[in-house]
């Protein structure tokens, strides 16, 4: 059996983190286009997002936290 490539993990990990949702999954990888970091502040910032029931506006609103912190902490102005 084949290894998984990076790309594989990190949709097979967003269709766990969306309880197989094909169609959150789908925006979600539409989104993130396989960005190691842009998953893996997804994966953490999904569990503390308030759920209202539609997971693929769970989807959007993470993802737009993704942005911001990755504006926030992972830009060269913060390193100096």
């Amino acid at each position: 059996m084949t290894e998984l490539e990076s790309h594989q993990k990190i949709r097979l990990g967003l269709l766990k983190l969306t309880s197989n949702n094909t169609t959150a999954t789908a925006r979600a990888i539409k989104l993130i286009k396989d960005d190691q970091l842009e998953y893996e502040l997804f994966c953490q910032l999904w569990s503390t997002q308030m759920d209202n029931g539609d997971t693929v506006t769970k989807v959007d609103s993470v993802y737009q936290r993704v942005q911001e912190t990755k504006k926030t902490l992972f830009n060269d102005e913060v390193a100096e």
